[in-house]
């Protein structure tokens, strides 16, 4: 029998919460990933605030939100983006019929098997089990929170490329945000001839990253 050994809630905002795990949800693996960790968005509460992020090795996308509820919370949790779909159907209509949006709960339960996610939504709890892979890519290093936007002289000039399918999925999570989307290139500083990955921001907390594509 599993136990419930600790339990953290906290509340966000519906609409918010909707946003987030939309805007990240195009980034996340599909199961042809050779690593199942890549289909799962890592969602994180800390310093009164819950981010969501997703990567498979091509494209980041990560989102942020700020706590309505209980800031002192502090949890990391793999959502399998199955699941993270789910919860966007889920939050949608309840988004649509009330300004402002109704509150979400979150709890986060420690077990004695899996992680649990339980969010309550008006009408419906859901009990998410969690995944216990704790090597999730460390993508924080790839999304840096300061980024020249300004190139340095003495550059080499050239071109870059981006697939079509890597700038769909940030378009889908333009979708989510008002504002302007921002590439923002880098190169290497010991390889000038090497072109970072391309920064990606949009509205102002969602950050991304995608790999340029080689041309010949």
């Amino acid at each position: 029998m599993v136990k419930t050994l600790e339990r953290a809630a906290t509340t966000v905002d519906a609409a918010d919460l909707g946003r987030v795990l939309a805007s990240v949800l195009p980034h996340a693996g599909k199961a042809r990933d050779m690593l199942p960790v890549l289909e799962h968005l890592q969602v994180t509460v800390a310093g009164g605030r819950l981010s969501a992020a997703a990567t498979d090795r091509y494209t980041i996308g990560s989102d942020s939100l700020a706590l309505s509820g209980d800031v002192s919370a502090e949890w990391v949790f793999l959502l399998h983006r199955d699941d993270a779909a789910g919860l966007v159907r889920s939050l949608r209509p309840h988004v649509k019929r009330h300004d402002p949006s109704p509150t979400v709960q979150l709890a986060y339960e420690v077990t004695s098997g899996s992680p649990v996610l339980v969010v309550t939504v008006p009408g419906a709890v859901h009990r998410i089990v969690g995944n216990n892979d704790n090597h999730f890519p460390k993508w924080q290093q790839h999304v840096p929170d300061d980024v020249p936007a300004r190139q340095a002289p003495g550059l080499p000039d050239g071109q870059t490329a981006l697939t079509p399918d890597n700038l769909t999925r940030f378009a889908v999570s333009a979708k989510q945000h008002d504002g302007p989307v921002r590439f923002l290139f880098r190169h290497d500083p010991e390889f000038p001839e090497r072109l970072r990955a391309v920064q990606v921001r949009i509205g102002e907390t969602f950050r991304g990253a995608v790999q340029p594509v080689k041309v010949p």
